[in-house]
Parts: C-alpha cells; structure tokens; sequence
C-alpha cells in the first residue's frame, strides 16, 4: 500500500468506492489529503454523518489493485487522469463550489491558468452574423496569446475550436460525456483536430454517454476555467445563458455580442448586456479589456488565403465569377456531401460568401 500513487487513490475512491463529488470533497476536508483517507480504518469512516453503511463498506476494501489496472487502461487509451492533489489541476476548477476531485484528458496535457483561457459559447444553430463574428473573436484572441474553451457543441462551440485550431492556437473541449465518446458525433474531425493541438477534458468516466444533467455540469466548468466568458450568439432560452450566470457566479468577467433587436437568435446575448454584461463588437474590444496586444492581420498580399487544399480548389474555381453549388461540384470535382461541409466552413471563415441567387463568390481581402 505504501507504494500506491496518489493517482491511483484517488480512482480507487472516485471509481470503485463510487463515492459523490460532494462526499469526495468532504472526506478530503476531513482527512486533509488522499493518503490518510486511504489509511483510514472503519471506526474513523463511522464517525462521518455524510457516509453510509454502504460507503463504509466499500472504503474498507483497501485493495489498490483494480484501480492500478484501471489506470493503465486509461493510459493504454491515451487518457491522462488529473487529480486534485496534482499541480496540473486547473486552478479555476477548484473555485466552484462542488467541484470534481479528478478530471479525465486527451490530447496535449497542460496546465490551464484562467487568466490565460477565455471561453466562447453561444447557440447551437448560430445565424451567419453569429459566425461570422464568433470565427473572428476566436481567431484573433487565439493569435493574440489566449487559449479558447468551449463545450464541442455544434454551433458556435464548434466554430470557436475551429477558429482557434486554424489559428495555430490552444483550445480546449469540456464535454457532457466520457472524454473518449464523441458527442455530437459529427465532430469526428474537430474532435481529433482538438486531441492533436489542444485537449479534450470532462469530469465523467470514459466511456460514459452524455445525459441531460451533465451539460450543466458541464458548463461550470467551461466558465472556471478562464478569465471571462464570451457569448457571441444566443436566444433568450439559449443553454449558453447557463454558463453565462456560472460566469458571474465565479465572479469572473462576462462579455456579450450585441444583436438585431427584432432577431430571436440575439435575444439572449442583448438582455445579458442589459444586466451588465460587457458589449463588445470583436475581439479588439476583449484585448484592450485585458491590456493585450491585439494581433496584427498580415497585409502580405502573396500569402494564400488558405492552406487546405479543398478551399484552394474551390477559390480557384470562383476566380473568374460566382457560381452554384452544382457548378462549383462540376469544377472541382467534389462530391456534394464534401462540398456542403467545405462550403459552410469557407463561409465561417469568411473566405466566400452566398449572395441571394443562391450563388458564391470569393470575400476580397
């Protein structure tokens, strides 16, 4: 036993003695650290209200050897377990008031400070002004230093990953679910973008599906992580609103877009200015905020647009003039299923543009 890791504590006791969050923080606060409640006997588990026969039952069972295994499974997996105890632990995390005891990641593994995170969020069914606006707030703090954290949702989580990925910069997916279950499962590409150059973090076991309670939970911890919390594009009824009142709850900073009053998708983001939340109309405002250096867009004319070669061979076919979907399909030699996706994300990153007949055309930078 005295050759246990701290690490494989704690999944004996999150995992196998299947404890809550609330009953994990308690018992830490009662024993101070994972090694004395791990040496603890019977008669100091019967002293604690909050623990019930079963509890007990279970905490008595000092084997460590199937949490060991566990572990190595996880590792097999490419699933790093984070733990309270641990300096990797992000430090926003620990601000909420039942916060997990141990977090699962993919990816590349690295420390969060708050002051160096900012989360994006908004609607799942974002309007062209919603991405528009939510590709360039992302892409620019990415640039100017900042990492950005969102739920991998679809809608404006998605596009603020993508944003930050085509940037070169850090993002980070909180998920509702097992960091190993991919939810939506459209994501399949961001999601293994994400694993690449940035990391994949949730406090639910691998292999868990995502459950209705979860997204709240969820949500919280997007908000702890950073600094502020940046909702771009929402309704009044919108689940980004959640994170927006975690936000304030932390007392961390709450910026909001402003929208079209007569638009339903800005109902959301337009009260949350009128109770307080900081306007902001692009990531400049965000910088100056925090006294960053807002990044520089590179004036040389040389430099290609983009750097996948899809795109290229879609701008190339819209040099001389706009064209369909169904002719740009003959030109490039796309399928339709390849183009529809291409297309929508040449739109985010405002590379084309749809006019009203139906017809695309290249953005002049």
């Amino acid at each position: 036993m005295k050759d246990t890791s701290a690490c494989t504590k704690w999944l004996w006791l999150s995992y196998f003695c299947a404890l809550t969050k609330s009953k994990l923080l308690k018992l830490h606060e009662c024993f101070g650290n994972i090694d004395n409640i791990f040496a603890a006997q019977r008669e100091d588990y019967e002293k604690l209200s909050f623990l019930k026969a079963d509890d007990i039952e279970r905490l008595c069972q000092k084997d460590p050897a199937p949490a060991l295994d566990y572990e190595k499974k996880l590792a097999a997996k490419g699933i790093t377990v984070l733990t309270r105890d641990m300096d990797l632990f992000p430090e926003g995390a620990c601000e909420l008031r039942n916060f997990p005891s141990v977090l699962y990641c993919k990816g590349k593994v690295r420390k969060l400070c708050k002051d160096e995170c900012i989360s994006i969020v908004g609607s799942r069914t974002p309007g062209s002004y919603g991405k528009d606006i939510t590709y360039e707030i992302a892409r620019s703090v990415s640039r100017a230093g900042l990492a950005v954290v969102s739920g991998m949702a679809d809608g404006i989580d998605s596009i603020a990953h993508r944003a930050c990925l085509d940037a070169g910069g850090y993002t980070v997916a909180v998920l509702g679910c097992g960091v190993d279950v991919i939810y939506p499962k459209g994501n399949f590409e961001l999601y293994e973008r994400i694993c690449q150059n940035g990391m994949i973090i949730s406090e639910y076991l691998p292999g868990s599906m995502p459950e209705r309670f979860s997204f709240p939970e969820r949500n919280k911890i997007i908000a702890s992580l950073s600094r502020s919390t940046v909702v771009t594009e929402a309704n009044s009824k919108s689940g980004s609103l959640i994170t927006a009142a975690d936000a304030r709850a932390l007392g961390r900073d709450l910026f909001a877009v402003p929208g079209n009053i007569t638009s339903k998708l800005s109902g959301g983001t337009n009260e949350l200015i009128k109770s307080g939340a900081i306007a902001i109309t692009g990531a400049n405002d965000v910088c100056e905020y925090y006294h960053i250096s807002a990044p520089q867009e590179s004036t040389n004319e040389n430099s290609p647009l983009t750097d996948d070669p899809k795109e290229c061979l879609v701008l190339e076919a819209l040099s001389e003039k706009a064209l369909s979907i169904d002719e740009i399909c003959y030109k490039t030699a796309l399928s339709l299923s390849q183009l529809n996706s291409i297309l929508l994300i040449m739109e985010v990153k405002d590379l084309i543009k749809k006019t009203g007949a139906d017809l695309y055309t290249p953005v002049l930078k």
